[in-house]
């Protein structure tokens, strides 16, 4: 499974700065918005066939329109999720409202207008269409699991390292996308909508020692084959997501309040990890820290 690279933020004070910091991550395109635009804040990571955005910032319009396609033809598909406000998005004469918690599907290669409302935060994702098998341009709430995967997500993008030792979150690109795309499914993908219910069910039995390919392969009564067929489209290994969605489980109640009480060693039981050796080194590993001092250091 490729990873994902450490996000980067940039943080733009004017408008100017702000439709080239846009451009330089989401193709071609311009920003309207009027004199009172504020600081924007995009926080980016690039995986090796997707990439997530969180954009933070006042108003303002993006625009992606024929002249802009034309120089630079995309070949990707863009799900915006709006995390706080509501966003817009206009194809042509059909304007479609996006409240927090859903998602819409959209193709940067027809042109589009999407608007963002005072103090809005957004994540946009962005991965080829050959993963996916959707039609456009539909809103949808999103499953639990997705909800869930969305916030680590959001949350990952939030934590961009400071200095050395930092930890770098880590933001699973490639399950996120396909936890998304498949709450908009609706059966129009079988392999999206396999993809989708088997992150799902990762998600629900993360804690159990027993969570193989194999008895999830049995759980959705496909063999071993059509599951990795399935996941493979999204850049996805079974075995790598569930060790590295417990990781991150671990990684956030270490630095919970709720669970300050259990040990270190509990923590990681609890999410699979049985092994203290085995866990800090897997942890370290992945985020460059051992686990406690993440919880020494308190988070993000």
């Amino acid at each position: 499974m490729s990873m994902s690279a450490a996000p980067h933020t940039s943080i733009a004070a004017g408008l100017e700065d702000w439709s080239a910091t846009v451009r330089s991550h989401f193709l071609e395109l311009e920003v309207d918005a009027d004199e009172r635009f504020g600081p924007g804040r995009l926080t980016v990571s690039d995986g090796a066939h997707a990439c997530a955005g969180m954009i933070t910032a006042s108003r303002h319009t993006v625009r992606r329109q024929r002249r802009h396609i034309a120089s630079s033809p995309s070949g990707k598909a863009k799900i915006a999720v709006p995390l706080a406000g509501s966003c817009t998005l206009r194809r042509g004469d059909t304007a479609m409202s996006v409240p927090a918690g859903h998602a819409v599907l959209y193709d940067p290669d027809h042109p589009y207008d999407l608007t963002l409302p005072e103090d809005s935060r957004v994540l946009v994702l962005m991965a080829p269409k050959s993963t996916i098998g959707l039609p456009h341009g539909r809103v949808a709430g999103l499953a639990p699991s997705a909800r869930s995967l969305v916030r680590s997500l959001a949350a990952g993008l939030s934590s961009v390292p400071t200095g050395p030792g930092d930890p770098a979150p880590d933001v699973t690109l490639p399950g996120v996308t396909a936890a998304v795309l498949a709450s908009s499914a609706k059966g129009t993908d079988p392999r999206t909508a396999l993809c989708g219910r088997v992150v799902d069910y990762i998600e629900q039995h993360l804690t159990r020692p027993d969570l193989t390919p194999d008895r999830i392969a049995a759980a959705h009564y496909v063999s071993r084959r059509t599951l990795y067929n399935a996941v493979a489209r999204y850049d996805l290994s079974v075995s790598h997501w569930i060790r590295a969605r417990r990781l991150q489980r671990c990684r956030e109640d270490l630095v919970d309040r709720r669970y300050a009480h259990r040990s270190v060693r509990a923590v990681g039981a609890a999410w699979g990890f049985p092994d203290p050796a085995h866990f800090s080194h897997v942890f370290k590993a992945a985020y460059g820290i051992s686990p406690v001092q993440w919880r020494r250091s308190g988070g993000p």
